[in-house]
């Protein structure tokens, strides 16, 4: 996958693992397909919004964060698809990390580990 590209005016690839070899941001395509699975009721991947505007946690159901910077948008089309997306990303991300919030607090005072 090594496609050489620029990251903050760095120079940088993207690694096998998908991620840019400068900042680890996870790779366009993979975020889309976490935006995707976010909005999904059955699938536990959720998006965090972070204090910073230009970067989101991805929340897989393995319990790993992914970053995903948004100077790694590749198109205008990507752009407007995320848009689109956006607002029920947001929805189901909110209920799904209730969730998994509630769980894990269940789970703490019944003694159990999360």
């Amino acid at each position: 996958m090594d496609m050489q590209m620029k990251c903050q005016g760095h120079d940088a690839h993207w690694r096998e693992d998908r991620t840019c070899s400068f900042c680890g941001s996870m790779h366009p395509d993979d975020f889309m397909e976490a935006m995707r699975e976010a909005v999904d009721p059955e699938i536990p991947t959720y998006i965090d919004q972070t204090t910073k505007y230009y970067k989101r946690y991805v929340c897989k159901p393995d319990g790993a964060l992914r970053k995903f910077y948004l100077w790694h948008i590749p198109t205008e089309e990507w752009a407007k698809e995320a848009n689109e997306l956006h607002p029920h990303v947001v929805r189901f991300s909110a209920t799904k990390m209730e969730r998994r919030v509630n769980e894990t607090m269940r789970q703490m005072t019944e003694g159990d580990r999360p």
